[in-house]
């Protein structure tokens, strides 16, 4: 079994909001990493969960979602369950909520007219 390099490790570890994840670097191609911006510390989203949060956001359900931007139904609940484990939210409510206070998402007040 080959020796564990604990420093490289610790230099991979972090904790943020009670979550415990390895920080990645933009030429990794691992899905199952964490991205969190630097600046904010916000848990980083793909364009498609971005998309897929937007959507939700504004009250559309999994299969309208999924008919809106021409994907499996499952696969938009993927999605969903993605970022509301990045989030670490208890629903989808509270997901949209944390967005909100994350700034993943924003109110315009035009829209909601």
């Amino acid at each position: 079994m080959p020796e564990l390099n604990l420093e490289l490790q610790a230099e991979n570890i972090w904790v943020a909001n009670g979550f415990t994840g390895r920080v990645s670097f933009d030429d990794e191609e691992d899905n199952t990493v964490l991205h969190i911006d630097p600046q904010s510390g916000v848990p980083a989203l793909t364009a498609r969960e971005q998309q897929v949060l937007e959507l939700v956001s504004q009250g559309l359900s999994a299969k309208e979602t999924a008919q809106e931007i021409a994907i499996a139904p499952r696969t938009v609940e993927r999605h969903i369950e993605n970022v509301r484990l990045k989030l670490r939210a208890r629903n989808r409510t509270h997901m949209v909520t944390l967005a909100l206070e994350l700034g993943l998402l924003h109110f315009d007040s035009a829209e909601a007219a």
